[in-house]
């Protein structure tokens, strides 16, 4: 087992891992989570603009032949200081 980027990951693993961690929030990708209001009104912020953003920004923990680790239910995702700087606040959620 071993922590590897995910731009590292093979096509398979790839398409696993966007299965799998269904939490990002991205420009491809909206959990259900954003779609619930925010106290005071405001929108979440997302900090990636693809999901091939955030592969390339977040680590996992694959085996030895390069499959994800079913052992890990997390990947270690490095997460820019000031969203604004990369990507706009997004309002996902439907008027």
């Amino acid at each position: 087992m071993r922590l590897i980027p995910g731009s590292e990951l093979n096509p398979k693993a790839k398409r696993k891992a966007l299965r799998r961690y269904i939490n990002r929030y991205t420009g491809d990708f909206t959990p259900e989570w954003v779609l619930t209001a925010r106290k005071a009104g405001k929108d979440y912020v997302c900090y990636f603009n693809s999901d091939e953003e955030w592969l390339n920004s977040s680590s996992f923990y694959v085996c030895d032949d390069g499959t994800l680790d079913e052992r890990f239910v997390r990947c270690e995702t490095n997460y820019p200081v000031d969203p604004q700087q990369t990507m706009k606040p997004m309002s996902r959620i439907p008027s």
